[in-house]
């Protein structure tokens, strides 16, 4: 019976793997250099730069609110002991 289930959590996860490298590589087809170049702009201000990006800032407290709303699966010390 072990082995089984130790076979299909093999599978699931090879499945995944496959899943990622898929999305990986089709994700990679997709950029091109060339879409990352812009016209250079000799005079702008900052002003200009954060309008032209849509610049909201965001307070700490609301870094707080939405990081206290996550459900982590794992503490922290469990995370740290796995970078070890």
């Amino acid at each position: 019976m072990d082995v089984l289930r130790e076979k299909k959590v093999s599978y699931r996860a090879e499945q995944k793997e496959a899943e990622v490298i898929e999305k990986k590589e089709a994700v990679e087809e997709k950029l091109d250099l060339r879409d990352a170049i812009v016209e250079w702009r000799k005079k702008v201000t900052f002003e200009r730069l954060m309008e032209k990006q849509n610049f909201q800032p965001i307070t700490y407290d609301r870094i707080q609110v939405i990081a206290g709303a996550i459900e982590w699966e794992h503490s922290l010390e469990e995370l740290l002991v796995n970078l070890d």
